[in-house]
């Protein structure tokens, strides 16, 4: 992917904040962790680079986005537009800024552009060790 063009691109801002969110029931325990609870908070951030903001996941802090701050796209991606290892920990709302500079979806960026039908084994659950006594789910 040519990254030339917005190489020089700076970190302008970093915001962040920390989003509700309510499970329809309490969440028990798992094999390490006690009663999760019904609170599922999302940490956000949000990243301007060269004018243009973008959102994800990061559970980043002060310090670090102090750090980020004035750095180069050439030093925060590679030259196939991935995120660098040392950056990880800002990768959602960089791969969504990217998404948006280069005009494409975040998949397309790393699969490059293709007509194949995408599709990825996996499940999601909710359910805990402490939930099996129950009647119900809900």
């Amino acid at each position: 992917m040519d990254m030339s063009n917005i190489a020089n691109k700076e970190v302008e801002r970093l915001e962040w904040c920390k989003l509700p969110g309510k499970r329809i029931r309490a969440a028990g325990c798992n094999a390490r962790l006690g009663v999760h609870g019904d609170s599922v908070p999302l940490d956000l951030v949000r990243v301007t680079i060269g004018g243009q903001e973008a959102f994800g996941w990061s559970r980043i802090n002060e310090q670090r986005a102090q750090e980020l701050l004035g750095k180069k796209v050439g030093e925060l991606f590679n030259n196939r537009g991935d995120v660098s290892p040392l950056h990880y920990d800002i990768e959602f709302p960089l791969l969504d800024w990217l998404g948006k500079i280069k005009n494409k979806p975040v998949y397309k960026l790393l699969i490059g552009d293709t007509d194949l039908k995408i599709s990825v084994p996996c499940y999601d659950t909710s359910l805990y060790f402490d939930d099996l006594h129950l009647d119900s789910q809900h």
